[in-house]
């Protein structure tokens, strides 16, 4: 059950990095449009867990187990990938704005702007992105998680959270400062890849 969490806090931090990078760029999220997200977020968990399940019971157990530590382990070496992409994406970013920038133009990006809120457009469209990894992971070790109301009340709440306590925390933070939690995530999926073949 503890692994199933695990699980689940992982894959919310891609909506915790949404809702942060979302109040980075001063864009507010309310409280109807973070259950909005959490609900149609919802079947997207949901489907390919129980479609995992139904795929066990003609697999054999061993089998099943095995794909499932290299699936987590193919996803924890996905989000090395993708927190290491950022930093050299970041890194390249800020050579090009050295020097270009001068005092009085740092002054006007650390000025306080009102927060905008989000478009539904936008919100809707991201819904699928922020969930692509759920989706596709929950098809192949969706059978090992214990009961599922539980992991899906889990993944409900998790989403709400994260989406809702990102985009407000953002709201103190800087606009120029940005928040990977690729890594994070890499550690969590790499740690469950290696209990599940170990």
């Amino acid at each position: 059950m503890i692994n199933s969490i695990l699980i689940v806090l992982a894959f919310s931090l891609d909506t915790f990095s949404f809702g942060i990078s979302s109040g980075a760029d001063k864009k507010f999220i309310s409280l109807f449009q973070v259950v909005y997200f959490s609900i149609l977020s919802f079947p997207l968990f949901l489907i390919p867990i129980l479609l995992s399940r139904s795929l066990s019971t003609i697999l054999n157990e061993k089998i099943c187990f095995l794909v499932n530590g290299l699936v987590l382990l193919f996803i924890s070496f996905y989000y090395f990938g993708k927190f290491i992409k950022n930093k050299i994406v970041k890194n390249r970013q800020n050579l090009a704005l050295k020097g270009e920038i001068d005092k009085n133009d740092e002054e006007n990006l650390t000025e306080k702007v009102k927060m905008s809120p989000v478009p539904h457009k936008l919100l809707f469209i991201n819904i699928i992105p922020m969930n692509l990894d759920a989706m596709f992971s929950n098809f192949f070790i969706g059978f090992s998680f214990g009961n599922v109301f539980f992991v899906s009340l889990c993944f409900i709440v998790f989403t709400f959270l994260a989406l809702y306590l990102g985009n407000r925390l953002a709201g103190f933070i800087s606009s120029h400062i940005k928040i990977d939690f690729s890594f994070i995530s890499a550690l969590l999926f790499l740690a469950l890849a290696l209990e599940k073949m170990i």
